[in-house]
């Protein structure tokens, strides 16, 4: 259960946020269904980009609620509920995930990959872009994910997956030039 004192913040959102978390850490069950109908669209997005297929996300999501409702008890309102979330989901779905990669073309051929740009007709429509990265190799999706949408650094990532900086370099290279193509067609 959370305790009171770890309530750092005096500001109103952070204090019904906090509020909310110890409703959940007591079992309260309207707490937790407040909890998941507020924040599980936006998961539900963020699982989508991890997954390979739509009933891999739904996976994805209901653990990761689990997992939510279980590690409530050490939210410290040091930052929004939603973002505390969003951090024990993706923490969730990477773990469940990483199993599964058959990393493809490991190795430190690469020591350095520029940025590739987008063209003109970049994907705008969410939906397109994220049934796109759906069909991206696992590695890649996973590297592109923890790249562009959580900001990791390429030694961030390679630490969170166990390969090395130039592997991250080298799945996000080929991921984006895989993308370019799918989004071509």
């Amino acid at each position: 259960m959370i305790k009171p004192e770890y309530m750092l913040h005096k500001d109103p959102k952070m204090e019904e946020d906090f509020s909310l978390a110890m409703a959940v850490s007591r079992g309260d069950q309207l707490a937790m269904d407040t909890v998941y109908r507020k924040f599980a669209p936006q998961i539900l997005t963020i699982c989508r980009r991890y997954a390979s297929e739509k009933e891999e996300a739904f996976d994805l999501l209901h653990d990761g609620f689990i997992r939510v409702f279980e590690k409530i008890g050490s939210y410290r309102a040091q930052s929004p509920l939603g973002i505390w979330v969003k951090r024990v989901v993706v923490n969730h779905a990477i773990n469940t995930l990483k199993a599964k990669i058959k990393w493809e073309g490991l190795g430190d051929e690469l020591p350095d990959i520029p940025d590739e740009e987008w063209e003109e007709n970049e994907p705008g429509d969410p939906e397109t872009l994220i049934a796109l990265i759906q069909e991206l190799p696992n590695g890649y999706r996973m590297v592109l994910n923890l790249y562009v949408f959580e900001e990791l650094s390429h030694e961030e990532i390679a630490e969170k997956l166990g390969i090395s900086p130039v592997s991250s370099r080298t799945q996000l290279f080929k991921a984006r030039r895989l993308l370019k193509k799918l989004w071509k067609q």
